[in-house]
């Protein structure tokens, strides 16, 4: 074995006998064990030692995990536990996260109350599964395998929420999983907009249009509560809380210019809303922070 070292900074390198030599600048990666036959002069045997204990031992848990999202997509980057030599491989894993139900009580009552609101039987189906199934799926999926410090994972749910985890691998174990990291990969918008849960949207460069689709022909405008002012927007149909909170946009919303309407046909009933941006060419991500949100590097007015 030959080991060479620079100064800090700099490139450090090992030679197994009769092998190549590995050497990466600020660390050392070997892909497997090397054989120690021989090691040059004046190289301590202290450091020897050291480098002994490192290839037996298992690997330490993946540090700084941090996970940028894009539409469809998201890309993971972490940090080695050993900053100076390490021999591992990297494993990362994400799961999905079920949406919570929405902000309704789920008592029988209630469920009977929507229906007579005028709320479809199939929507008062669906919120019924929601609130006896909402919880974090058990099902964690392999996504990354390989030695370097980053994984991009593609054709992904745009606005569905996942957790990632990674840890490192090598000949003596795995590391415990690194602390999770929930993160939504965005949407790829359609007309500038996306989708909820209960509603879908597109933008221009100075409004939003807002519609919550297949309601009920009993739905009235006695069921419909908008609530807007230049820094809220909440809206309620058949009692039911489409989205509530801060407006996405930095400025907020022109109130004086923002309405909303029932659009009815023979087939159904929408809701339709136009909310004025105040800072006019403004590219809006979500309606509301914390609704799923679109790739706003892909909006074009």
């Amino acid at each position: 074995l030959s080991v060479f070292l620079w100064d800090a900074g700099g490139c450090c390198g090992l030679r197994a006998s009769g092998g190549d030599c590995f050497g990466v600048p600020a660390g050392l990666f070997v892909p497997s064990r090397p054989r120690f036959d021989a090691i040059s002069e004046p190289m301590s045997h202290n450091f020897l030692a050291i480098l002994s204990a490192v290839l037996s031992s298992a690997p330490g848990v993946p540090q700084h995990v941090a996970v940028t999202a894009r539409a469809e997509s998201i890309t993971i980057l972490w940090e080695s536990a050993r900053t100076w030599i390490h021999f591992e491989e990297y494993q990362v894993q994400v799961r999905q996260v079920l949406k919570a139900p929405p902000a309704v009580a789920v008592d029988d009552a209630v469920f009977a109350s929507l229906r007579e609101s005028g709320m479809s039987p199939s929507e008062v189906k669906r919120l019924q599964q929601q609130s006896t199934s909402a919880k974090d799926s058990d099902d964690w999926r392999t996504v990354y395998e390989g030695t370097q410090p980053v994984a991009e994972v593609n054709g992904l749910a745009g606005g569905v929420p996942l957790v990632v985890r990674a840890r490192a691998v090598n000949s003596a174990g795995s590391s415990p999983w690194s602390v999770e990291v929930q993160v939504a990969p965005k949407q790829n918008p359609v007309r500038g907009g996306g989708r909820g849960e209960l509603y879908e949207w597109t933008q221009s460069s100075g409004a939003l249009e807002i519609r919550v689709p297949n309601l009920s022909q009993e739905t009235t405008s006695k069921d419909v509560k908008f609530e807007c002012r230049k820094q809220h927007l909440a809206l309620t149909v058949n009692k039911m809380v489409v989205f509530k909170g801060v407006p996405f946009g930095s400025e907020g919303v022109r109130t004086d210019e923002t309405f909303w309407q029932l659009d009815r046909s023979p087939d159904a009933v929408c809701v339709v809303l136009e909310v004025a941006k105040f800072k006019a060419l403004e590219k809006w991500a979500c309606i509301v922070v914390g609704e799923p949100e679109v790739d706003v590097r892909k909006v074009t007015f």
